[in-house]
């Protein structure tokens, strides 16, 4: 088996939690790579590597920090996660697995993707397709085959290759936090890459502190991040339909419509004024931004 390695971006974790599940993960591979944006962790650099950025420099370039130390390793395989995502050991080798049989039928595989199953939604979620015409979101239960082609999904639980991820130039880290996967995954694509989700792998993971709600003839999933998102959400899903949107013609009614969308949660979160307020700054500054 290649060897892989395990990026965790961490922003001030529950510190018993986490360093149980480092210390699981340190049982499978020697590569485990904490890059933190938070609060010392210094105790957990006995046990693996310890990247720490100084304070919140978003997830982009935390990434990207790992994915380039692993590359000096010479490590050729990365699992990319989120502090909070939950698996067992035996997701790396059934992941690792999955890459084998896809990129035996498609030797252009550049990433492959869990199933998702959120556990405050207690649902599957669904998963962004990119198609000729439009980006579809399709439940992975729903498919016929075991995985779907063309995905678009969010960064925790991806495996990818380090060179690979390089070669496409990785994360734009002034993007910080949003929408940042989702251009990872459309580089790839540009680059003549394939991005699979598989069903046959499931992780367990939490967006925000969902809820769900119904707004007319609508249910909404309400995420109740922070409100200091709002910004990043709005800013960058402008500046990336302005950057891509003649590229990607798909894009323009999905990140709209997930704009809209966004703006309704605000009946159902709090801290309702600086909400709005955010988002207002994130549209102007997302309509200027270089």
């Amino acid at each position: 088996m290649d060897p892989f390695g395990i990026i965790i971006v961490a922003y001030n974790p529950e510190v018993g939690t986490f360093y149980k599940k480092i210390e699981d993960y340190c049982k499978i591979t020697d590569h485990v790579v904490v890059v933190n944006n938070g609060d010392s962790l210094l105790e957990l650099s006995k046990i693996c590597k310890v990247i720490d950025l100084g304070g919140n420099q978003g997830i982009a370039k935390a990434q990207n920090v790992g994915v380039n130390f692993l590359a000096e390793q010479k490590i050729p395989f990365v699992f990319l996660l989120d502090q909070d995502t939950k698996l067992n050991n035996e997701y790396f080798i059934e992941m690792l697995g999955e890459w084998r049989s896809l990129s035996e039928r498609d030797s252009s595989l550049g990433a492959l993707s869990p199933n998702i199953y959120d556990r405050n939604l207690k649902r599957e979620l669904s998963i962004s397709k990119l198609e000729p015409i439009e980006i579809k979101r399709i439940f992975m239960s729903d498919i016929e085959g075991d995985s779907l082609h063309n995905t678009l999904p969010i960064s925790s639980g991806l495996l990818t290759k380090t060179s690979i991820f390089q070669e496409v130039g990785g994360n734009d880290a002034w993007m910080f936090i949003d929408w940042v996967d989702f251009k990872f995954d459309l580089d790839l694509i540009s680059a003549g890459y394939s991005v699979y989700t598989t069903k046959r792998v499931i992780i367990n993971h939490s967006v925000g502190k969902g809820v769900r709600h119904r707004f007319l003839w609508k249910v909404l999933n309400v995420s109740n991040h922070s409100p200091f998102r709002e910004y990043y959400f709005y800013r960058n899903g402008i500046y990336f339909l302005r950057k891509n949107g003649k590229r990607f013609p798909q894009l323009r009614h999905y990140i709209h419509h997930a704009l809209l969308t966004r703006s309704l949660f605000i009946f159902y979160e709090p801290q309702k004024i600086t909400r709005i307020k955010r988002i207002l700054k994130g549209i102007s500054d997302g309509r200027r931004a270089r």
